[in-house]
């Protein structure tokens, strides 16, 4: 245990400043808008993805009632287009994809144990890009813009919106994939990254390759419609040419997230790790083929054997037909069937293994099946001898994957609730939501695949009295997936207004977001230490809980140079400092977790005599000459600018458990913080230590 009695002139020096330092609701305001931490950009990418779904949802309900009738409007011909083109925008850029996004850049740098996302500015800077451009979009489309839009101006406002969309998006996904490339915590390979984050991976990099294409293909529409109008079609022509972008492959590699959600939820409530992971990934990168969707702009990979009746005549071509088509739309479905073969592998039922059921993955399972069965449709419609293309079949197929991508970024919210704001659902209230859910996603959907067989055309009207039904049917399962929202904004609200003691992990999880308070800290100075003092213990750890391959149970200095110098990266991986009452106090990412901003300590919020700490035991001192250096190389390590400070604790990484390399730990510990003594920071340092079970020195 070390002890450290802050001087008196410290101590009332630190209480005036946190009794000076007060905040104001305005002050709230702008740090969210000036905010880079990950988890206040992902939560606003949900905020605006579920104010999308609300929208997007109202917008399918006016559309199914306008389809009761098949001849007649009730809303009125002015409105119709622009309700049409504000339905298919709305299901892709204002839900799927700030939902899907949201997940990712909440969560993917605390399950790598990264400090942060790289890049935060940008991934900032994306959301309020993607949340301007839908603002445009709307406006747009209220002004008579739109594919069929009468106001030039509003027609280039709804182009440019698509595009900012467009450009934001791109940028928080510049950040996600370079955060699982570049920040993964010391000892997590590739191979070891977690499901969620692999499949955010693949989500990412397929929105770099496909949304450059996107922008440059809106580039030739709006100088096309500013001008001569002659060669892409203008207006009319704008989803001619991007269209491709709202549809389906493209769409399947947007819910990637919602299927990386059931990979990742599935472990923890069979209280095992994931079974097959080579599987697991090599599926969830064949869905991200659907990415070639859009890189070819294709709105539909079709197979042209119309009235061939699957003859053998010509039977050359028809291979180099079958071909691309099977690239395009059947391997994101064998890709779909591999992460499910290993979901059912990881969930095979074996000695010993517990059930701890969370609605979370109810969700998830609900929402991965329904991205399924639209995938199976995208194949029977790309085939032109079933006659389904321009039916609202196409719609009944995006409508099962968007769905199912909400209800599965809903399980993604449920899941780590308790990281996002230190709350979790109330089980018994959400999971009837979930069958709510589903139900209104398969009469909202398969119906529209029967009037698809049955020829109705894509759009609103129809003259066959006989598609009334199925129209009806479609109708109440929009309400129904209507009353899912509300009731989960309803739940949503309610657990952020709760109690908010809920413990580091509810859920006995495995990876390593899980080691460290609920809620993660907000901000780098948000640091808790007891002013008593403080234990630590450090446990090295692989994907939550397994050693090191190497062996080394304690190893307080396996960070890099350049990282050693904040002398806080180490806790990416560990479980790390607990103060005397036992509460955790440095989190997964690098820093001390568990107070409140009033309570905040750190050099910038005035509590330096911690934070000093921190640097003087976890940066690496030189070795001296008689010094044993554990790694066998000739590196004495120390900051380089003064290789004095630090402390040599990084000797005892392979040490025995003797009394002797006890007492020298003491030593090092009270050599590496006698310097505040000596600049009166401290009064009085006690030290002791021992050794724990597992081969941990606590100190």
């Amino acid at each position: 245990m070390t002890t450290i009695e802050s001087s008196p002139d410290a101590v009332a020096t630190a209480s005036s400043d946190r009794d000076a330092d007060t905040s104001s609701v305005l002050d709230g305001v702008a740090s969210v808008f000036t905010s880079t931490d990950h988890k206040v950009t992902g939560r606003l990418y949900l905020a605006g993805g579920l104010l999308g779904l609300v929208a997007t949802v109202v917008i399918n309900v006016m559309l199914s009632v306008e389809r009761i009738d098949g001849v007649d409007t009730v809303l009125g011909h002015q409105i119709l287009p622009q309700l049409v083109d504000a339905q298919r925008v709305g299901l892709i850029f204002a839900t799927l994809l700030p939902l899907a996004m949201a997940g990712c850049v909440a969560v993917v740098p605390m399950q790598l144990g990264a400090r942060s996302i790289a890049f935060p500015r940008i991934a900032s800077s994306g959301f309020w890009m993607w949340f301007g451009g839908a603002i445009l979009t709307a406006a747009a489309l209220l002004d008579n813009g739109g594919t069929l839009g009468r106001n030039a101006d509003a027609v280039g406002l709804f182009i440019a919106g698509i595009g900012l969309m467009a450009v934001g998006l791109t940028a928080s996904a510049v950040s996600v994939a370079t955060t699982v490339f570049t920040t993964r915590a010391p000892g997590m390979t590739m191979r070891r990254v977690p499901p969620f984050s692999w499949s955010a991976l693949v989500f990412a990099l397929g929105l770099v390759l496909v949304m450059p294409v996107l922008l440059g293909t809106l580039a030739y529409v709006f100088l096309d419609h500013r001008n001569g109008r002659t060669g892409f079609g203008g207006n009319e022509g704008i989803f001619t040419w991007v269209g491709w972008i709202i549809t389906q492959p493209v769409s399947f590699l947007f819910a990637i997230p919602a299927v990386g959600v059931l990979a990742e939820t599935v472990p923890v409530v069979f209280g095992k790790r994931a079974a097959v992971r080579g599987v697991l990934f090599a599926g969830l990168g064949l869905i991200g083929v659907a990415a070639l969707g859009g890189v070819t702009q294709q709105n539909v990979q079709n197979l042209p054997w119309a009235g061939s009746d699957l003859s053998v005549d010509d039977l050359g071509t028809k291979i180099g037909d079958l071909v691309p088509f099977l690239l395009f739309n059947a391997l994101p479905i064998l890709g779909i069937l591999l992460v499910l073969l290993a979901v059912l592998q990881t969930a095979r039922p074996d000695g010993g293994v517990r059930f701890n059921f969370s609605p979370a993955v109810l969700f998830a399972f609900f929402g991965f099946g329904m991205i399924l069965v639209g995938m199976l449709g995208n194949l029977l419609h790309a085939a032109a001898d079933l006659a389904l293309q321009g039916t609202v079949f196409e719609e009944a197929t995006a409508i099962y994957v968007v769905y199912g991508a909400v209800l599965a970024a809903m399980g993604t919210v449920i899941h780590w609730a308790p990281k996002l704001w230190g709350a979790t659902f109330d089980t018994t209230k959400v999971t009837p939501l979930a069958l709510l859910g589903l139900t209104g996603t398969i009469l909202a959907a398969f119906p529209l695949y029967i009037a698809g067989f049955l020829d109705q055309p894509a759009g609103i009207a129809y003259t066959d009295d006989d598609l009334l039904i199925w129209n009806l049917i479609s109708l109440v399962g929009h309400g129904l997936m209507a009353v899912t929202v509300i009731g989960f904004l309803g739940l949503l609200a309610l657990s952020l207004r709760g109690d908010r003691t809920v413990g580091d992990d509810p859920w006995d999880a495995h990876t390593i977001e899980w080691t460290t308070t609920s809620p993660a800290h907000e901000e780098r100075t948000h640091i808790g230490l007891s002013e008593e003092g403080w234990h630590y213990a450090i446990e090295a750890s692989r994907d939550g809980g397994d050693r090191y391959e190497d062996g080394l149970p304690w190893s307080p200095a396996r960070p890099s140079r350049e990282e050693a110098e904040t002398a806080l990266d180490d806790a990416q991986h560990v479980r790390f400092m607990r103060d005397t009452a036992g509460r955790p106090v440095i989190g997964p990412d690098g820093f001390a977790v568990g107070a409140s901003p009033a309570q905040a300590t750190g050099l910038i919020a005035g509590g330096d005599i911690q934070t000093a700490v921190l640097i003087s035991l976890f940066t690496d001192a030189a070795a001296g000459p008689d010094d044993v250096i554990p790694d066998g190389t000739d590196d004495p390590r120390g900051w380089w600018a003064d290789p004095t400070i630090g402390s040599k604790l990084w000797l005892l990484a392979r040490a025995k458990r003797t009394p002797q390399n006890l007492q020298l730990a003491i030593a090092y510990i009270r050599q590496a913080l006698g310097w505040l003594i000596a600049d009166g920071a401290a009064s009085a340092i006690d030290v002791t230590a021992e050794w724990q079970a597992g081969g941990r020195l606590a100190g």
